[in-house]
């Protein structure tokens, strides 16, 4: 400027090639942070993940089988967290089923057992009762006599057993009760004599 003029002009010309190639420097960096982020946290994840589906389909897997009765089966039991609590839970839980079903199937079978004494000998008298005509008012009597005591035994051990489905299914209540066992005792040999 000159007398208040444009008397003449600079023009000054710089080459961005360094900033440009700086700015793709630092975007290429930042890509290369956020993408090694990204593939920790997926990798970090992708463990942790693993680390609680994999167990979780083993007890899925115990679980159906001991449902399809695989009772005693066990867990291994490699976890040190809430994991391992629930493992140790059901494999407490697989053993309890096992011991139960074995005494369900123990039960079973020697209530069969007892059933089928007194059964036959019920079928035995009333058959021969019934077709044997020949028999004297005595023996007959004694075969009735026979019948209703074994009638009555059968009777004793549905009401056991009924006892025995409402102590399992908890509807049994216990009343404690004082009793005097010397009076009760002498009671009882005096009913023996």
């Amino acid at each position: 400027y000159g007398d208040g003029q444009i008397m003449g002009l600079i023009r000054y010309v710089s080459s961005l090639r360094l900033v440009d190639r700086q700015g793709t420097y630092n975007i290429l960096i930042a890509l290369g942070i956020g993408l090694g982020l990204l593939l920790i946290v997926f990798l970090t994840n992708l463990v942790f993940i693993r680390s609680i589906v994999t167990p979780i389909g083993e007890v899925t897997a115990m679980t159906r089988r001991i449902a399809d009765g695989g009772y005693g089966s066990q867990i291994e039991n490699k976890y040190e967290d809430e994991m391992g609590e629930m493992v140790s839970a059901i494999n407490d839980l697989s053993i309890q089923i096992s011991h139960s079903e074995k005494v369900k199937t123990e039960f079973i079978s020697s209530v069969s057992h007892e059933l089928r004494t007194p059964l036959t000998a019920i079928t035995g008298w009333a058959e021969t009762l019934s077709y044997d005509e020949s028999l004297d008012g005595e023996t007959r009597k004694k075969g009735m006599e026979i019948i209703l005591e074994e009638a009555r035994r059968l009777t004793n051990m549905v009401e056991e057993l009924l006892v025995f489905t409402r102590i399992e299914d908890g509807r049994f209540t216990v009343s404690i009760e004082k009793l005097d066992i010397e009076a009760e005792l002498e009671e009882g040999v005096l009913t023996c004599r």
